[in-house]
């Protein structure tokens, strides 16, 4: 992936180098002990060379994470920035204190540099995504661990090499719903509102985790690629 690394000031300076009001960002809390949790944010705005502000994650899913939502927390913030080449921005910062009104937000140092990486480039993104796979009328849960535009990588329980044999065209569907699980031989998955990539399944390991799939990307699928990129950089973990 080409990254560029620039001082805010060059950020701030050039169009579309920086986060907007409104962007969906993913924050990643690392504890003292060497935990990470990623959650879902929105970027609300900042007031130059002093301070972010952005939405406090959903308490419910912060869990254990939100006693260290605290002063003095490093973040690590990720979002895209729109522009002529799809982007994303990434700088770590620390937190500066919480506030509850208006509405829940937390607020960060204001970064000192930045790092741009085109999502044009092929380095993979990795991530906890959970998809369904469909393979003719069956369908399987999986979680997507990492993804690029060329490709990604499944882990996978419910299945065997028998039921998705390498060299198989697979269907992944992304989106909130998790549709028909364990294989079932209806092909009733709820695929409202859900997008849809088609991959061949290049190899298929087994070990502890469950069955791993190595895929390859159908070509002309570009927009929803860059799609499934977002989302997969901002999914939770």
């Amino acid at each position: 992936m080409a990254t560029k690394q620039l001082s805010i000031k060059q950020a701030l300076a050039q169009e579309n180098h920086f986060l907007k009001a409104g962007s969906a960002i993913s924050i990643d809390i690392i504890t003292p002990a060497g935990q990470k949790g990623r959650f879902k944010s929105t970027f609300i705005g900042f007031m130059p060379n002093e301070y972010l502000l952005i939405e406090c994650p959903d308490m419910g899913k912060l869990g254990n994470f939100s006693q260290h939502v605290v002063k003095g927390m490093k973040v690590a913030v990720r979002g895209l920035v729109e522009g002529q080449k799809a982007s994303i921005i990434g700088f770590m910062s620390l937190i500066e204190q919480t506030v509850t009104m208006p509405s829940r937000m937390i607020v960060l140092s204001f970064p000192k540099a930045v790092s741009i990486h085109n999502l044009r480039a092929t380095k993979r993104v990795d991530t906890e995504l959970e998809v369904t796979v469909n393979l003719g009328t069956r369908s399987w849960p999986a979680v997507m661990n990492d993804v690029s535009l060329t490709g990604c990588h499944l882990v996978m329980q419910d299945c065997t090499q028998k039921s998705i044999p390498e060299d198989s065209d697979i269907s992944i569907l992304i989106g909130e719903e998790s549709g028909e699980q364990g294989g079932d031989e209806s092909g009733e998955a709820d695929e409202v509102d859900r997008d849809t990539v088609i991959a061949k399944v290049c190899n298929v390991k087994q070990d502890e985790q469950g069955f791993q799939l190595g895929c390859q990307f159908a070509v002309q699928q570009q927009q929803t690629i860059d799609k499934l990129i977002h989302i997969a950089l901002l999914a939770e973990k």
